[in-house]
C-alpha cells in the first residue's frame, strides 16, 4: 500500500476548487476527477517537500514556474521512476489545472 501524501490546507483547498469547477462545468467520469485530484495532490506534495528543502513551504499556485514543472517531470522519471504513461497523464492534469487557474484569474501566466 502506498503511503498517503500529506499536503497543506491551502493545497487541499486549491484541489477542491479545481475539482468543483470541473464537476460544475464539465461532464467528467468520477474516476477521472479522482485521478485529477490524485495527480494534483502528488504534484503539490512534491512541491511542498522535495522541490523545496525548507520546512513549511506551503503551495502557492503563483510560485509554480516552468522550470518547476521541468524539475517535477525529471524527478518523476529519474527519482520516482514512474512509467511514461503515468508521467504524461500527470503533466496533462497539470496543464488543465494551470489553464483553469488562468481562467479563474488565480495566476497571470500559465507555466505549463
Amino acid at each position: 500500500m502506498r503511503e498517503a501524501t500529506v499536503i497543506s490546507e491551502q493545497g487541499e483547498q486549491t484541489i477542491q476548487d479545481f475539482i468543483q469547477a470541473l464537476t460544475t462545468h464539465e461532464d467528467l467520469n468520477p474516476k477521472t476527477l479522482k485521478e485529477y485530484a490524485s495527480d494534483l495532490k502528488h504534484f503539490i506534495g512534491w512541491f511542498e517537500t522535495a522541490a523545496h528543502q525548507e520546512v513549511g513551504v506551503i503551495f502557492q499556485i503563483e510560485d509554480v514556474a516552468t522550470p518547476t514543472l521541468t524539475r517535477y517531470r525529471e524527478a518523476a522519471q529519474k527519482v520516482m521512476e514512474l512509467k511514461p504513461a503515468t508521467i504524461n497523464r500527470r503533466l496533462i492534469t497539470l496543464k488543465r489545472f494551470f489553464e483553469w487557474a488562468v481562467s479563474e484569474f488565480r495566476i497571470r501566466r500559465d507555466p505549463s
